[in-house]
């Protein structure tokens, strides 16, 4: 069993870290928020998105096994380095801002588990040094690895799995009614809930994540039969 597990891991990697890039707490709080207040009226929104997602990753991925460029330099060889730099200018801001919002909360996370350890400190400045601790931490790694990809998709894959244990946990408990699920694949919606579809479109159908695929192929060194391995992982072909 762990052997069929190694092998799909190794064949899913670059998409596991999209993945992990993309379920952040925005996407957990925003869908979080729409089920407890519409129950099972939007999951059609999340299926929605997350074929889009899964279009644009694998497009991006079959760049990134076919070119000897990194994707940047393709875009520049093709349509010229303006758009090349501006695609570049557009990444950084939208990674920084997608970052701030990561480090914010984990730090609150953080910052409710351990509150009562520090009664005497501000919440404010115990955030804000949660969220620096983590930045270092990440920049160490960094730094410091000198496999940094192979770091990554463990240390991702472990996050994966402890996250994916925890919401079949919590499956439990919630008691889901398939009927309910069934139904919410219907699409259908009112103009008051265009509040919660767009955070979760935006959420979950990442470009910038997307786009990233390519270069995590690349670091991988797939090529297009890896690719092919990853997007239709042949599961007769494992054995455990």
């Amino acid at each position: 069993m762990w052997k069929t597990f190694k092998k799909a891991s190794a064949a899913l990697g670059p998409g596991l870290i999209t993945a992990a890039l993309v379920l952040g707490p925005g996407s957990v709080t925003v869908v979080s928020k729409a089920g407890a207040s519409l129950g099972y009226k939007l999951i059609w929104v999340v299926l929605f998105a997350g074929i889009l997602m899964a279009a644009f990753t694998t497009m991006s991925a079959r760049i990134g096994a076919l070119a000897d460029r990194s994707l940047l330099r393709v875009v520049e060889s093709l349509y010229g380095r303006w758009l090349a730099i501006l695609m570049g200018i557009s990444a950084f801001v939208v990674c920084s801002c997608f970052q701030a919002g990561d480090n914010l909360g984990v730090s609150v996370s953080l910052q409710a588990i351990f509150q009562d350890c520090w009664p005497g400190v501000a919440p404010s400045f115990m955030i804000k040094a949660w969220s620096a601790l983590f930045t270092g931490i990440s920049i160490l790694i960094i730094l410091s690895a000198s496999q940094l990809y192979k770091v990554i998709e463990r240390v991702i894959t472990a996050l994966i799995i402890l996250m994916m244990v925890s919401f079949f946990a919590n499956l439990i408990p919630a008691r889901p009614s398939l009927g309910g699920i069934a139904a919410g694949l219907l699409p259908r919606a009112t103009v008051a809930d265009l509040g919660l579809i767009v955070p979760i479109v935006a959420t979950t159908f990442s470009i910038i994540a997307a786009l990233y695929q390519s270069y995590m192929v690349q670091n991988k060194g797939w090529t297009l039969a890896d690719y092919k391995k990853g997007t239709s992982i042949r599961w007769s072909g494992l054995r455990c």
